[in-house]
């Protein structure tokens, strides 16, 4: 009977029976056949990479099935999106990605060890993990009940309930009535960076229920201020000088409100944390809101004017680029030896053609990639290196994107430029480090029609926010530690998590235990907070 039902959906069986051979190949390599203490190097490769393949096969079923399948869990409503329970793909996702990242980190584990019984060790911990993790995610898949059609119901719907509460916000009946909160545009640092400044200063104001006000002139970026590309954040001016913003006092008609870092306390209401009307109109459907609403904020501080708008027209008919591609985003010069590491080329080409798979679906897709970058050496790389895409790139802004033109009016055209085609692809392969990358995803969330919170892989990050709140995850299923290094965790267990490892395991400190380490992600889910 399992069977048969199965079979009147066939891409959950091919799913299931892509995963069931791999688990075949799992116990293949383990202990119990002494296949790994047999076999020489040369062979243990050549089974090794049919493995991997499996899994990269297994993420592209995976979207197919995301496309067709039913969506939503009808036990996973208001109440438990608000408590931290992500939608249940984006769950199964999340899982077979993790599973991914695991065995390939395992694989190169056995091919870098040279004592066979490390070898069967290392196999003995694949085939339990994935087992484990494996069974979990096939009973997740049974739960889904609700159809895409719904998703996109409630994006759509939830995209103008944010539209119409920032709009009454921004432009109040009554100006002079209206309290407000003045946020100058001063930061010493990137495009990115000042873009996410503002959409801080949005969403205090918001909080707060007050009108921002953006004080843009002399901006370092654009001396003439925001609204050079942009269209008014409100309709409303100061009129007086305000005072500093105490987070105790929300009396004072007007305040002026320092940068993120210069907050002694971090309110409830920074990011991640999104408003509670928000998260009840989602109604469980994306897997990271906290990152659409940060979209949305910066999608409302960024509406093009007609000048940036005939900008990005023509960027688009210039590039060639199909209404479905990919992108990359090369971040180098300043920003690598002091806050990110150096990735070469392969390492985005490796996950771009990841990614592709999973795209893809076995169904034609463009492979005309955009990359974004301020290396004017990346885009030849490239080229010369990898011949089974076609890459584009805008050459103007390499050269405007050295560090020594970046503040000039050209410069900031060629990024805006960049940040629409990386914000409009269908999945960007970057290095989350960068404020210009969250940019970008963050914005792609808030245009996409569906959830496309799975649509950003990272080299280094995962994602997060100058300023915000701490990032908890919540243990769902008992794990035992393997070694010091491994954290034990028990059910309703909350970790404050510093980072993803992207193989199956994640870094943080268990609140219950105070012990800092490695647990394995697909045993907890996000806490998404609410205010």
């Amino acid at each position: 009977m399992v069977i048969a039902a199965l079979r009147k959906r066939p891409l959950l069986f091919r799913l299931i029976g892509a995963i069931v051979c791999s688990t075949i190949i799992l116990w293949w390599i383990s202990p119990e056949s002494d296949y790994v203490g047999s076999k020489t190097n040369a062979a243990l490769v050549v089974d090794l990479e049919k493995l991997r393949s499996l899994q990269e096969d297994n993420i592209g079923l995976l979207k197919k099935l995301q496309e067709k399948a039913p969506r939503i869990a009808g036990n996973i409503g208001i109440s438990s999106q608000i408590l931290g329970e992500p939608p249940v793909d984006g769950k199964i996702q999340s899982n077979i990605e993790d599973l991914a990242g695991f065995l390939r980190s395992q694989v190169d584990r056995i091919l870098d060890a040279s004592d066979p019984k490390d070898k069967n060790g290392i196999a003995l911990n694949m085939q339990a993990f994935s087992d484990d993790l494996i069974l979990k995610t096939l009973g997740r898949i049974d739960t889904l009940q609700s159809t895409n059609d719904y998703v996109k119901e409630r994006i759509k719907a939830t995209s103008a309930l944010a539209e119409e509460i920032i709009g009454i916000n921004q432009f109040p009946k009554s100006c002079k009535n209206a309290k407000k909160l003045s946020c100058t545009l001063n930061k010493p640092c990137g495009l990115g960076c000042q873009v996410h400044h503002v959409v801080y200063c949005l969403s205090v104001s918001l909080a707060l229920n007050r009108t921002m006000i953006l004080y843009s002139r002399d901006w370092r970026h654009l001396p003439e201020g925001w609204e050079t590309f942009f269209l008014p954040v409100t309709s409303c001016a100061l009129d007086e000088m305000g005072t500093p913003w105490v987070l105790s006092n929300n009396e004072t008609r007007i305040v002026n409100l320092p940068p993120s870092d210069g907050l002694r306390v971090t309110p409830k209401y920074m990011p991640l944390a999104v408003p509670n009307k928000i998260l009840k109109s989602l109604n469980g459907t994306l897997s990271m809101p906290y990152v659409w609403w940060i979209g949305k904020l910066a999608e409302f501080s960024m509406r093009p004017n007609k000048y940036l708008q005939t900008l990005y027209r023509k960027a688009r008919l210039s590039s060639g680029l199909p209404t479905d591609y990919m992108a990359m985003h090369i971040r180098r010069t300043d920003k690598i030896g002091t806050e990110a590491q150096f990735h070469n080329a392969f390492e985005y080409y490796t996950e771009l053609r990841r990614s592709y798979t999973k795209l893809s679906g076995g169904m034609n897709f463009s492979r005309k990639v955009f990359v974004a970058t301020d290396d004017p050496n990346v885009v030849k790389e490239l080229k010369t290196d990898f011949k089974d895409f076609l890459f584009v790139g805008n050459s103007e802004g390499v050269d405007l994107a050295k560090v020594s033109k970046r503040e000039q009016k050209e410069s900031v055209v060629e990024s805006l430029k960049d940040l629409h085609l990386l914000s409009h692809s269908k999945h960007i392969v970057c290095t989350l480090s960068s404020h210009f990358c969250r940019l970008a995803f963050e914005l792609m969330l808030a245009l996409c029609p569906t959830d496309c919170s799975h649509s950003v892989t990272s080299l280094d990050d995962m994602f997060y926010f100058g300023g915000m709140q701490p990032h908890f995850f919540k243990v769902i299923t008992e794990h035992r530690g393997k070694g010091v290094n491994e954290l034990s965790l028990d059910v309703n267990d909350v970790i404050k998590v510093s980072g993803n490892l992207w193989n199956g395991y994640g870094h943080g400190t268990n609140m219950r235990t105070g012990r800092t380490g490695l647990f394995p992600l697909y045993k907890t889910i996000d806490v998404i907070q609410s205010y």
